[in-house]
């Protein structure tokens, strides 16, 4: 069974040391560039339906935010490029038996820092909200679990501000 998915992912990979460097490179990036392209071209149809639509405040806020979000999405793609690096190297010293149970932890650790980099946004969201206005302190379900206030009382205590 293991060698015969052994056969299989021989199969369905390009051996990116054989062959022109040149055609090779391009191969293995014309993904990676069109991943980029298509990253840049939605985040310009964000920020124009944002001016657009919103007003320029809205557009300014999007753009603080947006910088926000790309430091998780730097932080995830290194991540992703440490895994390459592991794959690539069982692959290169041709222990193929390894790359699929590392593939796998790679996705679930992946998905573990996803939730936890939403978890920190939504969080960060409210807090951000609860600065700019307090009066809306309320209206964020993920603080009111960390409210100083407890709520078996009844009743709140003033806040200063």
């Amino acid at each position: 069974m293991l060698a015969e998915s052994t056969t299989k992912m021989k199969d369905k990979v390009m051996d990116l040391t054989k062959g022109k460097v040149s055609t090779a490179l391009l191969k293995f990036t014309m993904p990676i560039i069109l991943m980029q392209i298509l990253n840049q071209a939605y985040m310009v149809a964000d920020s124009v339906i944002v001016a657009r639509f919103v007003n320029e405040t809205a557009l300014s806020i999007w753009s603080s935010a947006n910088n926000i979000l790309l430091i998780g999405y730097t932080i995830l793609s290194g991540f992703s490029g440490a895994g390459h690096i592991v794959v690539g190297r069982f692959y290169g010293e041709q222990q193929y038996n390894k790359i699929k149970p590392t593939v796998f932890t790679l996705g679930m650790a992946g998905m573990a820092l996803g939730l936890v980099q939403t978890v920190i946004y939504l969080l960060f969201s409210c807090i951000s909200e609860r600065i700019s206005d307090p009066r809306h302190s309320n209206d964020c379900p993920e603080l009111r679990a960390l409210d100083r206030n407890d709520g078996a009382s009844g009743h709140r205590k003033p806040r200063r501000y």
